[in-house]
């Protein structure tokens, strides 16, 4: 079976521990990681041995080949990048909550349908 391609925006505290849980699942290949400090991404691709790093999530949906991205951000960064990723039919697992406001929550539902993209929100 071909490993799902997948990265994770946000790579603070809950962005690694999404990171080590992924790792250790076998049917994952992590591919991508982006955060807006540079420092952060480096320090988790060098942990788990992600080369390609990137700070800005549009670039990495680009021209990364995902499948998933899961989005560690805090809160009010959370709307931005999946709305981006389901445009892009790539599936998205959010941490919670899902927006700040119900129609940041609303439009990124609406992203899910109109794309046919997988869209879940998870607290680890």
């Amino acid at each position: 079976m071909d490993k799902i391609p997948i990265c994770i925006v946000g790579c603070g505290g809950m962005g690694r521990h999404h990171l080590s849980v992924l790792n250790s699942l076998p049917e994952f290949e992590i591919s991508a990681l982006c955060d807006v400090v540079p420092e952060a991404a480096n320090r988790s691709g060098d942990e788990y041995n992600v080369t390609a790093r990137y700070t800005d999530f549009e670039q990495m949906y680009d021209e990364a080949n995902l499948d998933l991205a899961t989005v560690a951000t805090q809160t009010r960064g959370h709307h931005a990048p999946t709305v981006a990723a389901l445009q892009r039919g790539i599936s998205v697992l959010c941490e919670k909550p899902i927006a700040i406001d119900l129609v940041e929550a609303d439009e990124m539902v609406e992203a899910a349908e109109a794309s046919g993209a997988k869209f879940a929100i998870n607290q680890q």
